[in-house]
């Protein structure tokens, strides 16, 4: 008859030269160090566009100085389709208060715009 090995039922805990503090800490510094690295994009640069107020005034002084003017040639060469939009928003606010006077011949033809010297919008 054998007799059956049974463990010993208390916790031994024997530490060596790695279960220092310092050998801890430095082993959990390399561990995180090796861990992959995140790509993080290049952020992008926000530019600032010219507001809504700011193009109004840009718009009506354009056209007091030439009297009746074209929406294309107010932007032309303009790049950015931004500054396109919030000019032709200007536009539409301008002849909402009534100190524009916009024609449009035909649906996508050429938007003529021009000072109304009167104080009532007049519609087309």
């Amino acid at each position: 008859y054998r007799p059956l090995f049974t463990p010993p039922n208390f916790s031994l805990f024997v530490p060596d030269q790695y279960c220092e503090l310092g050998a801890l800490n430095q082993a959990i510094r390399d561990v995180l160090l090796d861990l992959p690295k995140k790509d993080i994009p290049n952020r992008a640069s926000v530019k600032v566009i010219i507001s809504l107020e700011e193009m109004m005034t840009r718009l009506e002084d354009r056209i007091r100085h030439s009297i009746k003017t074209k929406f294309s040639e107010l932007h032309a060469g303009e790049v950015e389709r931004k500054v396109v939009i919030v000019g032709f928003l200007a536009v539409l606010e301008l002849f909402k208060q009534g100190n524009l006077l916009v024609t449009q011949v035909t649906p996508f033809a050429e938007i003529e715009i021009e000072l109304d010297q009167n104080t009532t919008p007049r519609y087309y």
